[in-house]
């Protein structure tokens, strides 16, 4: 059932880009979100088709395969997280383009929800305790804020190699802001990755779930300290290559089921 909730999900997201790109071809999107693009409408097409792509994510956190104890539940709720970002965040995130970036990875994800294999009669079971809670609690919330944090570094990273005044270059926000959201995000996540880490080691023990996660929080730390160094551009490569690295350690953990406390992988 996951596996179709999540078709209707990629379903309404190609919808939502096609209505995106027809605006876009007859000038009528601005690039900015805070630009409303009907004044007095309290919702536009864009609101309701995230709201119904929101509504189908939460599904799926309610079918057998959505438990937070297993691999697909904790795809899906990050998946959840993310598309409430998305829906209530678009002023805040600042252009369409990022919107675009976050609704790619959110693709990417829902692409891993159908292929990771699930075993519904599986007699394995998460047993609830502070660790158990800490560590899924801490690895979705910190999941969720560096996947935000992906979303501004990718757009940093496009920015930063295309042409100046080539379109690519117009659509997406000026390097230093990029780099603004993206630090805001990793700065936030290191509290839950500090919780999810304590919390795997204590459950679980040393695992995979534990070293990938270590992983990606070193590199989101190693991040922050390359922004504090002064330099003349204005912005800080190094940076998102560190936040990069701790994006592919989250995937990596995702695809292997390693996230799981109750290792089924």
């Amino acid at each position: 059932m996951h596996r179709i909730l999540g078709v209707l999900a990629l379903i309404a997201f190609i919808i939502e880009e096609i209505f995106h790109q027809r605006l876009t071809r007859k000038d009528k999107l601005p690039a900015e979100p805070t630009e409303v693009e009907h004044p007095g409408d309290a919702l536009d097409r864009f609101d309701i088709l995230r709201l119904v792509e929101l509504l189908i994510l939460a599904l799926i956190v309610s079918t057998v395969a959505g438990r937070p104890g297993q691999t697909p539940g904790q795809i899906s709720i990050i998946l959840t997280g993310l598309q409430t970002a998305r829906l209530f965040g678009r002023r805040i995130l600042s252009r369409w383009s990022v919107l675009g970036v976050l609704q790619a990875l959110e693709v990417f994800l829902l692409i891993i929800l159908a292929a990771v294999p699930f075993f519904p009669h599986s007699t394995l079971r998460l047993i609830v305790s502070p660790a158990s809670v800490s560590a899924l609690a801490g690895t979705v919330i910190y999941s969720i804020l560096m996947i935000l944090c992906t979303a501004f570094t990718i757009a940093y990273w496009i920015k930063l190699f295309s042409r100046e005044f080539s379109s690519t270059y117009e659509k997406f926000p000026p390097l230093a802001d990029s780099e603004g959201w993206a630090f805001k995000f990793a700065s936030k996540a290191i509290l839950p990755g500090a919780v999810a880490v304590a919390g795997l080691f204590i459950y679980n023990g040393v695992s995979a779930a534990l070293v990938l996660m270590s992983l990606s929080l070193i590199f989101c730390s190693a991040g922050l300290i390359a922004v504090v160094k002064e330099n003349y551009s204005g912005h800080h490569p190094r940076s998102h290559i560190f936040w990069s690295l701790s994006f592919i350690c989250i995937i990596t953990m995702l695809i292997a089921g390693a996230v799981n406390p109750i290792g089924f992988y």
